[in-house]
C-alpha cells in the first residue's frame, strides 16, 4: 500500500470512528478556541464554555430544571431553515451580569438597561462563534421572538465557567432544525485530513497479533481459566518476538514487528483499492456464464423462482451457533489523528509492552477477557485471567 493509499483508508476509518448520528458528519465543535474568541470579543479576564449532558425532552420537560420563567434567547445558523433556543436560569442570567460588569466596573440598576446589556452580550457571543467560523458557510444571527416547539427539542446542557464560578444554561433543537443541520452536513462531508479542527481528533489504535472464530454459544460460557485455541497467531511466546497489526477500528494501516516489547513499523498493511472489470475479465465472464436452463417440459411441475437448486430449504443457524470474530490484542495506544497521518515505515511506537504482554480478547473493539499466551505443544491459545474490560 502506498502512503497516498494509506492516507485515504485512514481518513475512512477516521470517519466511522466519529460518525455523530444526531448531527450527520459536522466536525467536532472547538470549545476551546470559542472561550478565547467570547473573552477576546468581550473584553474579560477568561471564560470556559463545556458541553454535557444531551437528551430529547417534550414540551413540557424542555425547561425543567431552569427555574420560573427563565430567559430565552432564539437564534439561526443562516441559511439553514429552523431556529435554536438559548436558555438560562434568571439567577444565572443575573449572576452572568453580576460577573461581567463587575470585571468592566460598571453598574446597572435599570431593568431595561440591564436587558439590554444581556441582549448585547449574547450578540457578541454569536459574533464570536462567527468569527471562529465553526460551521463553513453557517452564519449565526438574533432571530426573530419564537414559542418553543410543541413537539419536543433535543436538549444540550452547557456549562460556563465564569470569574471561578460555573454557570448552566441549556441549547434546545427542534426536531425540523436538527434534521437541516444533519442533512446539511450528510451531503457536505468535511474533508477530514486537510481540516485543522480534526487535527487533534483523538484515535484509538489497536495492535493485533491473533484471532479465532467461536459460536456465540460458545463465548457466553468463557469462564476463568479457560483455555481458548488460536486459529492464527504471530507471537512467539519462546523468543518474545513476532508480528502484529496496527488498526484503527476494522482498518488495518500497518504491519508491526515486535522484538523484546518494542514495537517498529514494518510496513503499510496490504489493502487493494477497489478497480473496475476489464474488458476481457468481462468477456471471460461472460463466456463462462451458464447458459439459460432448457424450457421445462410440459406438465412437468413448475418451480418457484427462489426455490434452492436441490428442492430443500436454506439452512439457518441456531442463535447460539452464530460465529463471532474473536481478535486478539497486545495493547492499544492514544494517538491524535494529525500524528497518525505521520506514522511511517521504521518508525517506533511507545507502548511499554513487557516482553511476555498480556492479551485481550475483543469483538468489535470491545474487550470481553484479559488472559496471557500459552503453548499446548504446537498449538497456541490465550488462559482466560479476568473477564469484562
Amino acid at each position: 500500500m502506498t502512503e497516498a493509499l494509506f492516507l485515504k483508508t485512514l481518513e475512512g476509518a477516521a470517519l466511522e470512528m466519529v460518525e455523530i448520528p444526531l448531527f450527520g458528519s459536522p466536525p467536532p465543535f472547538p470549545f476551546e478556541e470559542f472561550s478565547k474568541a467570547i473573552t477576546s470579543t468581550l473584553e474579560i479576564k477568561s471564560v470556559k464554555i463545556s458541553m454535557h449532558k444531551t437528551e430529547w425532552l417534550e414540551n413540557e420537560a424542555l425547561l425543567k430544571g431552569l427555574g420560573k420563567s427563565p430567559s430565552i434567547q432564539s437564534f439561526a445558523l443562516s441559511p439553514l431553515p429552523g431556529t435554536f433556543f438559548w436558555v438560562m436560569p434568571q439567577n444565572t442570567h443575573a449572576k452572568v451580569l453580576e460577573l461581567l460588569l463587575k470585571q468592566k466596573g460598571k453598574g446597572l440598576s435599570d431593568p431595561t438597561l440591564q436587558e439590554g446589556f444581556l441582549t448585547y452580550v449574547f450578540l457578541n457571543v454569536l459574533e464570536s462563534f462567527n468569527t471562529i467560523n465553526p460551521y463553513g458557510n453557517l452564519t449565526a444571527a438574533l432571530h426573530e421572538e419564537t414559542p418553543l416547539p410543541e413537539e419536543g427539542a433535543l436538549a444540550i446542557d452547557i456549562a460556563i465557567e465564569l470569574d471561578g464560578e460555573t454557570l448552566w444554561g441549556r441549547l434546545l433543537i427542534p426536531r425540523e432544525t436538527r434534521a437541516s443541520f444533519k442533512s446539511h452536513f450528510t451531503m457536505e462531508k468535511p474533508p477530514l485530513l486537510s481540516d485543522s479542527s480534526f487535527s487533534t481528533l483523538p484515535l484509538s489504535l489497536h495492535l493485533q497479533v491473533g484471532s479465532t472464530t467461536l459460536s456465540s454459544e460458545e463465548c457466553e460460557k468463557i469462564a476463568i481459566g479457560d483455555f481458548i485455541l488460536l486459529e492464527r497467531c504471530t507471537y512467539d511466546i519462546k523468543g518474545n518476538r513476532g508480528t502484529a497489526i496496527l488498526a484503527l477500528g476494522e482498518t488495518p494501516l500497518f504491519d508491526i514487528r515486535i522484538k523484546e516489547g518494542e514495537c517498529k513499523i514494518l510496513e503499510y498493511a496490504l489493502i487493494q483499492e477497489a478497480s473496475s472489470m476489464t474488458e476481457k475479465e468481462e468477456e471471460t465472464e461472460k463466456e463462462e456464464t451458464t447458459p439459460p436452463p432448457e424450457p421445462a417440459e410440459e406438465g412437468a411441475e413448475e418451480k418457484p423462482l427462489w426455490a434452492p437448486q436441490n428442492g430443500g430449504g436454506e439452512k439457518v443457524l441456531p442463535s447460539g451457533k452464530i460465529p463471532i470474530q474473536i481478535t486478539v490484542e497486545v495493547g492499544r495506544l492514544q494517538m491524535p489523528l494529525e500524528k497518525v497521518t505521520q506514522l511511517k515505515p521504521g518508525n517506533v511506537l511507545e507502548l511499554g509492552l513487557s516482553p511476555q504482554p498480556d492479551v485481550y480478547l475483543t469483538v468489535g473493539g470491545k474487550r470481553i477477557a484479559k488472559g496471557e499466551l500459552v503453548s499446548l505443544g504446537e498449538a497456541l491459545g490465550v488462559k482466560i485471567l479476568k473477564l469484562g474490560e
